[in-house]
């Protein structure tokens, strides 16, 4: 049983990752994640089934559009590869625990910040703000007793934060 929960960790990882890919690529020019379809980026040929399998139709089609020869970024194979390894470690540690929920959550948000980051020095509102909810509503759910010392934690980040802002 241990062995398969694994295995689907890591599948859902690569569908993740496929899911986070599509994200850094519109997020950052505000466009829908729903509609269009995923296409071809030099060619804009909609891409079909096949054609998004995560990890695997990188490796078969090498890297390569299918339709145009276009090169596929190395970037695509990379995230999905570090999400479904990521989710497979976080198991390791946390088990099928609420922690694990919330890891898996925080991580693919922090892998697509962190992208997108990267290839546009820009850090989304759209993404942090969910993030931040979601980080008070598992706080609350997970650390009752510990409110203090949680809103305590938020304010020194925030207030770091906001000096490196006005620095």
């Amino acid at each position: 049983m241990t062995f398969i929960t694994g295995i689907l960790l890591a599948l859902l990882g690569c569908v993740v990752g496929s899911f986070l890919n599509v994200c850094i690529d519109r997020l950052p020019e505000r466009r829908s994640l729903i509609s269009p379809a995923s296409c071809c980026d030099a060619c804009g040929t909609r891409l079909v089934a096949i054609d998004l399998i995560p990890v695997i139709s990188y490796l078969f089609l090498t890297g390569r559009c299918r339709y145009c020869g276009a090169s596929i970024p190395i970037r695509v194979l990379l995230v999905e590869m570090a999400t479904s390894i990521a989710f497979v470690l976080l198991w390791l540690h946390y088990g099928l625990t609420v922690e694990l929920a919330a890891g898996l959550l925080f991580t693919s948000l922090f892998i697509a910040i962190f992208v997108i980051d990267i290839r546009h020095q820009l850090i989304l509102n759209v993404m942090v703000y969910p993030a931040i909810i979601a980080a008070m509503a598992f706080a609350l759910l997970t650390h009752r007793n510990e409110i203090l010392y949680l809103v305590y934690g938020a304010l020194s980040g925030a207030g770091l934060l906001l000096i490196i802002a006005l620095v």
